[in-house]
This record gives C-alpha cells, structure tokens and sequence, in this order.
C-alpha cells in the first residue's frame, strides 16, 4: 500500500522530485519503489514528458483503481477506530467564520458518542486544502468568496460543499475620526486590521485597485478575531470582521460599520472535504448537526 502511496503522489504532483518532497523520502528511492511497482505490475506506469513526469495510458487506467484501494483502506482503518476504544474527528476551521455553529455541534457528536474525541484546529482556507490533500485533517469548514465560489468547489482532489453566505464588513469606534466616510478615496489615514486569510487579503486589496488607489498597508494581520475586534473597539484601526461576530458589539453602540460600498466582502461558507473519500460516521453526523443548526431543524 505505500507505493501505491507513492505512486498517486508522483501522479498528483507530475514529478518525482516533489513527491518525494511532500513524502519526506529522497528521490533515488521513491524512483526505485516506482520501477519495482511497474516490475511488480509488469507494465510501465510513467513516461518523461517536457513537463515532468507523465502518466502512461496504463498509469492513466491504473490510477483510479490505486485510489480507489487506498480510500478504501482508509475506510476500513475509519471503522475499525470506531469500533475501539476512541474514535477521531480532525476538523480545520477557518478564523473568520460562523464559530457559534461549531460549538453546538461539537456537544451533540460528543453526547452522542462519549468515547469520541474531536481535534480542532483554526487554519485558512489554504492550510485546510493542505492538510485534508495530506490526509492530517478530516473535514475543513471554511469560507470562499463568492466570485470563486457560488454553489461549489471543484478542485482536483477536494470538495466544496457550500452552506450558506457571510458578509464580511469594516467596524471602527463610534467616535473614530473617519466614523462618517462613505468615500474608498476618504481613507488614506485609515490603519487596517485585516483577517490572516488570503482571500480576504485578497479581497481587501483588489477594492483600492479596482477604484485606481493606492493600496493602504495592512497594520494588523490576525487568525484571531477577539484580536481583530479589540483592535477596533481599543485603537483608530479600522477591523474587518464577520457581521455575525460584530453583530452584539453594533447593538450596543461599541462598533459601527463603515459605510462603504467598496468595502462590502460577500463569501460562501461550507464543508471542505477530501474528493472521492466516503466520509466516517462521526464527521457525517457533525455535517448533519451543522447544517441542522442552520436550518433551525434536527437531522438523523
């Protein structure tokens, strides 16, 4: 089974050389376990192309059956946890995001099965993609931007499942100088505190490009959002923040948005999953409780 490991990563990566990276093993070796599977399969798998490394027609048909056992393996590794001592859910959660939804439905999975033990871990969406590619992560709830993203997300080797939208929006103090600009164009003293997110980042900066301005600095970068709205309620800095999470704050008179239609940030948050790989029982049912939280209805 590692070479078949092997192979589907030098398949994936179209080069020896980065799949003994990603495998942590040198390249002499991974070529010698390449060749002793074609040796073992008595057919050849990979061609050199101008490119790297291509796959033969017989690499091309053998693939899906190489992934297909090894999904398979995973599964049955999956449920033979399960029926142990301890079952596992990694989850990878995005910083900028719906973290009321999670808590509820971390409580039911661990009453319902109190053997259960869940790890989460705050990453972007970037390092959520990685780890689920690497198979260090089961499940990824993240945002995407909407421009990307409408209904899913097909990449190559990970699936998108949409939920539902968020709007991201800027918040200052009541009383901050630049409180009343309605203007992109009015917020060159502006200092910004912008989520640790390449799309966000992204977002934010294609705003003042779009409108032929100068791209402001972006004084803070946080995966925390505790952090991001401390520095708008105890500074002049200008947060980007879910309107969810800045929603009791405005309430209370503690933050107001910035009016600026430039600055309005539409994203699709939802499920991130590896592709083709029948997900275990415990992170189907923590879907289910997610997206019972948010149709306000209980799914089995």
């Amino acid at each position: 089974m590692r070479r078949l490991e092997q192979f589907v990563a030098v398949a994936r990566t179209g080069s020896l050389g980065k799949a003994a990276q990603e495998l942590g093993m040198t390249q002499p070796t991974l070529t010698r376990n390449m060749r002793g599977l074609e040796t073992d399969l008595g057919s050849r798998l990979f061609a050199r192309g101008p490119s790297g490394t291509m796959l033969t027609p017989a690499g091309d048909r053998f693939l899906p059956r190489a992934e297909e056992l090894l999904n398979g393996l995973e599964r049955a590794l999956a449920e033979i946890d399960e029926e142990g001592a301890q079952a596992t859910l990694k989850l990878g959660i995005s910083p900028n995001f719906h973290f009321d939804l999670i808590p509820g439905a971390i409580n039911r999975n661990v009453q319902e099965n109190p053997l259960l033990n869940i790890h989460v871990i705050s990453a972007t969406r970037e390092q959520i993609v990685e780890d689920l590619r690497r198979k260090e992560m089961d499940l990824g709830f993240c945002l995407i931007p909407t421009f990307f993203y409408t209904r899913s997300t097909e990449l190559s080797e990970i699936e998108f499942e949409a939920l539902g939208e968020e709007l991201i929006l800027p918040y200052v103090r009541p009383d901050h100088p630049y409180a009343a600009v309605t203007r992109l164009e009015d917020t060159a003293g502006i200092r910004w505190a912008v989520p640790h997110q390449v799309s966000v980042s992204y977002r934010f900066e294609s705003a003042f490009y779009r409108n032929k301005l100068p791209v402001p600095p972006q004084s803070l970068n946080a995966t925390s959002l505790s952090l991001l709205r401390s520095s708008a309620l105890e500074s002049d800095m200008a947060a980007l923040l879910p309107t969810r999470y800045a929603k009791a704050d405005v309430e209370a008179g503690r933050l107001a948005v910035l009016d600026i239609e430039a600055m309005r940030f539409d994203f699709v948050f939802g499920f991130m999953e590896r592709r083709g790989v029948q997900p275990s029982p415990v992170a189907s049912r923590f879907k289910s409780l997610v997206r019972a939280a948010l149709g306000g209805v209980e799914q089995g």
